[in-house]
């Protein structure tokens, strides 16, 4: 009995000294000191200054943060990533085993900005390199990546953000803006090798402030070498699209899409990307995208058919109206538009352009500068024999007669696209020309009399 008694005191004796020692703990992790050296600590590892408003720590179950900020690495200005609030609850057993096992980890209102520098590389590959940067002390502190030896197995169970943000940009030029953006997911890492899945949801993604995407989701699935949606769906302009994106992380940044785009307001695009609506109907769309970068790195082709619509006072059909005399050519009710293309180099070619209505049939080949947003384009104009009522006899020279009843005539159309030039009046000139030259040519020969 009396064994059973010192063996009881003892156990209390742990105990106390145990409680007693979490007390302390529990006291230590709340003070400024522990706060610091915490962040010093965060910072060796990323390998950049990194700030929180405040910090309150539960040692036994987990974290809170709140105002985190983690700026940019040297050579790229302003924050790599922040959030209003980050939650963290962990268990602290599997400690011991070298595992940091976290049930759950929430954050709010985060903001992530990927950068491309000019030199093509990201803000997101320099962290955890060795680099510099002078703290709000005026002091200068290098940071160095986490020796490999102390990584340590990693299981994040549930992870949700909320009402986030993401920027890329790429040498200064916004790329993509993703807006209220809600992720839940679920990662494991072990030996450096990460694994994860789950789904994203996103009110708006712009793409370079021309094409908006709303209410976008996809299940989410992620490793160490890239990032994949897939299906990805969302509504455009009152259709759908649909298609998958990955963003490739190693050995260097890429991405690549395949899209797909079903009954989307072209009129409605339009206006979203800031131009003046002169063509409307629904449009069918497939493309291919991939790229390191902004809108030079880009290479893909695709096909898009517009169907139903009608062209507006577009400029080339100003100058046709105009030298035809045909009011009704500036507007043009068409059964189908399709346009088939490659993009590399900034330079869209359009191996087949073609428009069909009852009255004109338009077809076409040429180049388009994205980059200087000018176009060039051989093309053929048909008509119906109606539409040229109006048009002098001698101008008609300068057309051909197909086999289906339409006057075609070939020309070419160059220049910016709000006011291209075309060679259509040098053409007509020269048909009337032809037309002249050979009507003085059978007088002058048709007055002789044959040789005897």
């Amino acid at each position: 009995m009396k064994r059973i008694k010192i063996l009881f005191v003892i156990i209390l004796l742990f105990g106390a000294l145990a409680g007693g020692g979490a007390l302390y703990l529990n006291h230590y992790v709340q003070t400024p000191e522990f706060k610091e050296r915490v962040l010093e600590r965060v910072r060796e590892a990323v390998g950049t200054d990194v700030a929180i408003d405040e910090l309150d720590v539960a040692l036994l179950s987990g974290v809170t943060l709140h105002g985190l900020t983690i700026a940019n690495p040297r050579g790229f200005e302003g924050d790599f990533f922040t959030a209003e609030e980050v939650i963290l609850r962990h268990r602290l057993w599997p400690l011991l085993r070298r595992r940091i096992e976290i049930d759950r980890l929430v954050i709010k209102r985060p903001t992530l900005r990927l950068i491309q520098g000019s030199n093509d590389v990201w803000n997101y590959e320099k962290l955890g390199n060795r680099t510099t940067r002078r703290t709000s002390s005026s002091r200068t502190i290098a940071y160095e990546p986490t020796p490999e030896g102390m990584i340590l197995d990693i299981t994040l169970s549930n992870i949700s953000a909320s009402d986030g943000e993401v920027f890329l940009l790429s040498d200064g030029h916004p790329l993509a803006r993703v807006e209220g953006m809600d992720v839940t997911a679920s990662l494991d890492m072990a030996e450096g090798n990460l694994n994860g899945h789950g789904t994203v949801n996103a009110e708006s993604i712009n793409l370079r402030d021309a094409l908006f995407i709303r209410e976008a989701t996809a299940p989410l699935s992620i490793s160490s070498e890239k990032v994949t949606l897939d299906p990805l769906t969302g509504a455009l302009a009152g259709g759908r699209l649909s298609g998958d994106v990955i963003f490739i992380l190693r050995p260097s940044f890429a991405y690549a899409m395949n899209l797909q785009v079903e009954k989307a307001r072209v009129d409605a695009l339009l206006e979203q990307a800031h131009a003046k609506p002169v063509i409307n109907g629904r449009l069918r769309a497939t493309t291919t995208l991939r790229g390191t970068g902004g809108l030079p790195t880009m290479k893909g082709e695709g096909r898009i058919r517009i169907a139903n619509g009608k062209l507006a006072e577009m400029p080339l059909q100003r100058i046709l109206a105009t030298l035809f005399q045909a009011p009704r050519l500036r507007q043009i009710a068409f059964d189908e538009c399709v346009v088939v293309f490659s993009l590399a180099n900034s330079v869209m070619r359009t191996p087949v352009v073609r428009l069909t209505s009852p009255e004109v049939r338009v077809t076409g080949q040429g180049t388009v500068s994205l980059a200087r947003r000018t176009l060039n384009h051989r093309m053929t104009l048909a008509l119906k024999k109606d539409l040229l009522a109006a048009i002098p006899r001698h101008m008609l020279a300068a057309f051909r007669e197909r086999e289906d009843g339409y006057l075609a005539l070939d020309f070419r159309v160059w220049g910016p696209y709000d006011a291209p030039k075309t060679d259509i009046q040098r053409r007509l000139v020269t048909g009337t020309a032809k037309q002249f030259l050979e009507k003085g040519l059978k007088k002058l020969f048709g007055k002789r009399s044959p040789p005897r």
